[in-house]
């Protein structure tokens, strides 16, 4: 138990660090095509691991898939201290044409906002009580409520409803992650050629993703209870994920729509909704496994239905509460450093830019 609260301690930092750095680095009106690529290893990972931590366990040994896990990881970590760096200005392995575009659409417009947040205090409180802030919590839960469900629970109910083993059931679910992914990224960059193009505003954009696929999602871990045969669970489970990719341009972006300077602090807020987590595998192991009232695959109504519900109020609370928008307290204003008047060359790249041609 110590080392699994350890390991999750370490793991709290990654995905607010990384939104925190892609503030800096992604260009404007491709947030979360940025987003989705940068995290698409959160997404096929799972499909990965339940393949092979499932064959380890039957072919080899319980501890061989976390030595060879934990090796890569510390190989992941290596490579993050290398290549990483907080902004395209302190990177010199980016091309010149590269640099002249981050120029034209951060420098000068908001200056470098990775690093704007320097020597500014985080308005924790304004974050605390925000509700777009609270919208993403809820949508984030919703989603690793979804996400422990499907890579932990199902191989357990495949094995007590249909009797198929772990290993097998492991390679049942790479086409749900598989199929996640793939609407991940194409939803995402659906959503920013929307956002763009003027034809709906971010807010409506985000909400919309979000509440259709949570909506959907409901809907197909429902019906995965009543189809008669494990290929239908396997269809129904798979469209759920393909349904939940549809809410990454919604929750996971929104984050940085929120402020320009406090990304990361608003996704360390944000991510703690993970922590419905054990909340709903906790009551989902205190339902009584063979009980007249309770038992077989009516313990599993339980559990398909608790995720649906969590998935529609989520949708609801999003729709209501959400916003795609800088809150006022993502907008401070400007120091004397971003005071300064613009370089010549700034000056230049930026009249070529208002330029017809």
């Amino acid at each position: 138990m110590l080392m699994r609260l350890i390991t999750g301690f370490c793991e709290s930092v990654v995905q607010p660090a990384f939104v925190a750095l892609a503030k800096s680095w992604v260009y404007k009106g491709e947030e979360s095509t940025y987003l989705s690529i940068g995290l698409m290893g959160s997404f096929c990972s799972p499909a990965l691991a339940s393949v092979f931590v499932g064959a380890c366990l039957c072919y080899v040994s319980w501890n061989s898939g976390l030595y060879i896990i934990g090796s890569l990881l510390l190989v992941w970590t290596l490579l993050w201290h290398i290549l990483s760096y907080d902004s395209p200005f302190d990177c010199p392995h980016i091309a010149d044409t590269d640099l002249k575009r981050y120029r034209l659409e951060q420098k000068l417009d908001s200056h470098d906002k990775g690093n704007k947040a320097k020597g500014r205090n985080v308005p924790w409180r304004q974050i605390l009580t925000s509700k777009p802030v609270w919208a993403i919590w809820i949508a984030i839960a919703n989603k690793n409520c979804n996400l422990a469900a499907v890579s932990s629970l199902i191989p357990l109910f495949f094995k007590e409803v249909y009797g198929i083993r772990a290993a097998d059931s492991g390679l049942l679910m790479i086409a749900p992650f598989v199929i996640n992914t793939v609407f991940v990224l194409g939803s995402s960059h659906i959503s920013d050629r929307i956002i763009k193009s003027g034809t709906l505003s971010t807010t409506s954009v985000r909400k919309i993703m979000q509440c259709t696929g949570a909506a959907g999602e409901a809907v197909c871990m429902i019906s995965t209870l009543y189809v008669p045969d494990w290929r239908l669970s396997v269809l129904c489970l798979t469209l759920a994920q393909a349904m939940a990719g549809l809410c990454f341009p919604g929750f996971a972006s929104n984050i940085t729509d929120l402020s320009l300077y406090f990304s990361g602090a608003v996704a360390g807020v944000a991510y703690t909704g993970t922590f419905m987590v054990v909340i709903t595998t906790g009551i989902a192991s205190l339902i009584p496994e063979n009980n007249d009232a309770l038992s077989g695959t009516n313990k599993w109504t339980v559990v398909f239905w608790m995720n649906a519900v969590i998935a529609a109020l989520s949708s609801i609370f999003y729709c209501i509460f959400a916003s795609g928008k800088v809150q006022p307290w993502g907008q401070q204003e400007e120091t004397d450093d971003e005071k300064k008047p613009l370089q010549p060359l700034e000056m230049r790249l930026l009249e070529k830019k208002k330029s017809p041609n």
